[in-house]
């Protein structure tokens, strides 16, 4: 339908916003920009940034009745910008690494949160309306080169709880309770990218397929009036090692 360039040498994440002027695509590249355009004109609308390194979170969410864009900027902080006027409104401090790689609204008791994951092996919850930190969670912490990064995020209604799911280096994911941050599941993985795939022990007792490599994404759907979470991570394509090529799997868990 629309091709539209954004010069940069990577598009790093894209999310769209819906805006009183109508609707927007947001990208963050690896030049460190964020571009917003008009998908019905093909209009480039605003550019953000400058940032020194690569943006590789965005997410869009309501603050105080307004759409907010938030980004995952330099030295593992979270700016919030204003998607009309380019206004960067607030920065969130507290990640220990150096980068932000996964942003993701969570809805809960009539507020919407939000969450981030970093290069620092934790995922924080943030009120963005006051920039409070309220959990710090701390996922991927075992030793590998520090820290194994957090990338994938999603949050979804399971039951009465709103839940988070983080998925990071070590091939595991975790499921938090948002309101108390305590660790609800794991769906474990592994974190060597070279090993095959195998059938890994669940807490239930089930017997699930982990990931052998990072979890990039996460995504829930409902099926059948179940909730399911996809995840897609990254796997060696062939023998070698280092891989010669990389492929994407995805795997839908419930």
């Amino acid at each position: 339908m629309a091709s539209f360039d954004s010069g940069a040498e990577a598009v790093e994440a894209l999310c769209v916003l819906q805006l009183a002027e109508g609707t927007r695509v947001a990208c963050g590249t690896s030049d460190g920009l964020i571009r917003l355009w008009d998908p019905t004109t093909g209009q480039e609308t605003l550019v953000l940034g400058e940032q020194p390194s690569p943006v590789h979170a965005l997410s869009a969410l309501p603050v105080d009745g307004e759409t907010v864009l938030a980004a995952g900027g330099p030295g593992a902080a979270v700016q919030l910008w204003n998607p009309r006027t380019g206004e960067l409104l607030r920065t969130l401090s507290g990640h220990s690494g150096q980068l932000v790689n996964g942003l993701c609204p969570v809805p809960f008791d009539g507020l919407v949160l939000l969450a981030s994951g970093g290069d620092d092996g934790t995922v924080r919850l943030w009120d963005p309306s006051t920039g409070r930190l309220l959990h710090s969670l701390a996922a991927h912490t075992q030793p590998y080169e520090g820290t194994y990064p957090v990338r994938g995020l999603c949050a979804f209604t399971f039951g009465d709880r709103t839940v988070l799911a983080g998925g990071g280096d070590d091939g595991t994911i975790r499921l938090w309770d948002t309101a108390t941050g305590t660790l609800l599941d794991e769906l474990v993985g592994r974190p060597d990218p070279y090993r095959k795939s195998g059938a890994f022990p669940h807490p239930l007792k089930t017997a699930v397929k982990g990931h052998t490599g990072p979890v990039y994404a996460l995504c829930a759907l409902s099926i059948a009036g179940r909730t399911v979470l996809a995840s897609g991570a990254t796997r060696p394509c062939c023998g070698t090692r280092p891989p010669v090529d990389c492929c994407s799997r995805s795997t839908a868990r419930g």
